[in-house]
């Protein structure tokens, strides 16, 4: 009986200090930068015209870095939406 209560204490403890250690997960895989992409938009209006600017490069680890026409800017590629509004400025 002692020693159960002594393996729930320690499995307890053992949970508890597992919180205080973050563990970083990595759920994707390699990225296959030789396939093809495409974009969709779907406007709810017609002839609206847009531009679209290719800002980052994605590496196989799926990474991005800046292209060369961007990289002399100070832009950070943590937060693509923030990105986003960062170049809208530039354009």
């Amino acid at each position: 009986m002692k020693r159960r209560k002594n393996l729930q204490l320690s499995l307890i403890i053992l949970i508890l200090l597992s919180l205080f250690f973050p563990v970083k997960i990595f759920a994707r895989g390699q990225v296959d930068t030789s396939q093809t992409s495409s974009i969709t938009l779907t406007y709810p209006c017609s002839d609206i015209s847009f531009n679209l600017y290719k800002v980052a490069d994605v590496s196989k680890s799926g990474e991005y870095t800046l292209t060369s026409e961007y990289s002399k800017y100070a832009i950070s590629l943590e937060n693509w939406e923030e990105l986003a509004q960062t170049v809208s400025a530039y354009c």
